[in-house]
Parts: C-alpha cells; sequence; structure tokens
C-alpha cells in the first residue's frame, strides 16, 4: 500500500490483480536484460 500510495485497505484490494501483473511484467524485463533476452515478448 506504501508504495502505491494507497491510504485505504479497500483501494489496495480492488487493485491487487494489476500489482501481480506489474511485478510479473517487471520481473521478466528485468530478467530479459539481465540475460540478454528479447525484453517486449
Amino acid at each position: 500500500m506504501s508504495i502505491m500510495g494507497w491510504t485505504e485497505m479497500a483501494t489496495a484490494q480492488r487493485y491487487t490483480h494489476a500489482v501481480v501483473e506489474l511485478r510479473r511484467r517487471a520481473a521478466r524485463q528485468m530478467g530479459a536484460l539481465l540475460w540478454d533476452e528479447q525484453v517486449w515478448r
């Protein structure tokens, strides 16, 4: 919640699925940069 700037739990629960997908995308992009793979699959 603090990373996203949310102050209410209801807001965090509403957007949990979006945050998970953003984390996955960031992990894929970092992995591609570290291991020289295509970044935008």
